[in-house]
């Protein structure tokens, strides 16, 4: 009975949230899949995991050169087994191995690298550019700026921020879905200052009041007029989520 209580948690909780959006940032260091695995967990969430076409083409082509084989967040359970997982643990959906790989040569090359021609095993020594990605989901529930916040905190990372065109452009098909017209962001107005949760400093991407009236001193954006808006924190809208 309670194993059922759980389950129909869960179909509730991922019932509320919509879709995912996931972002890759291309790494120019040269670095061993280890090493590319901490510098990605550390400044993002992790190495890049890959799940759809889409995704793989978008991942190649954000690289420096699509020619050159660059490090994802897949890798052999065991050495030499047939069997790969991301580096959250999951195990792959899609795949887009070059003919005649993975090949695994010698039972060191347990480490995937993708470039325009798809992917390969290889030993995970080498060092090699990189791939990190951050996972955005929109939650169609009304919630306060606070709520929202305490609930992304409580299911995933933090409320949103959105630090790059490009990200903004991705997150603009999943905000569509929202059923209201704007959606909190992780940017809050505190001591005259504008800033995101995480504590990154709000660039020029972002227009903002710079002395907004009380209590408009929670952020949001418009997906419909593709505007950055300061709201009342007390509104309750849906909210965008990182993880």
């Amino acid at each position: 009975m309670k194993s059922l209580f759980f389950i129909c948690q869960l179909l509730l909780l991922y019932g509320m949230a919509v879709g995912l959006v996931r972002e890759y940032i291309y790494v120019s260091q040269q670095m061993n899949w280890t090493t590319a695995q901490a510098y990605c967990r550390y400044l993002y969430r992790d190495i890049a995991s890959i799940t759809t076409e889409e995704e793989n083409q978008r991942a190649v082509n954000i690289t420096e050169d699509n020619t050159i084989l660059t490090w994802i967040g897949l890798k052999r359970t065991e050495p030499l087994a047939d069997a790969w997982q991301w580096s959250g643990q999951e195990e792959p959906n899609f795949l887009h191995w070059r003919d005649n790989e993975p090949n695994g040569k010698n039972q060191d090359e347990n480490c995937a690298a993708i470039n325009a021609y798809g992917w390969i095993d290889d030993e995970c020594w080498i060092n090699r550019p990189s791939i990190c990605n951050r996972r955005f989901t929109l939650v169609k529930e009304n919630k306060t700026w606070e709520e929202a916040l305490k609930y992304c905190r409580s299911h995933y990372y933090y409320l949103a921020f959105v630090d790059s065109q490009t990200l903004l452009d991705l997150l603009k098909t999943e905000a569509k879905q929202a059923q209201t017209a704007s959606v909190w962001i992780g940017l809050r107005f505190l001591d005259g200052k504008w800033f995101w949760v995480d504590r990154k400093p709000v660039r020029s991407l972002v227009s903002m009041p710079r002395c907004p009236a009380r209590p408009y001193h929670c952020g949001a954006f418009n997906f419909n007029t593709y505007t950055w808006e300061n709201r009342n924190c007390n509104e309750k809208l849906n909210f965008l989520c990182y993880y």
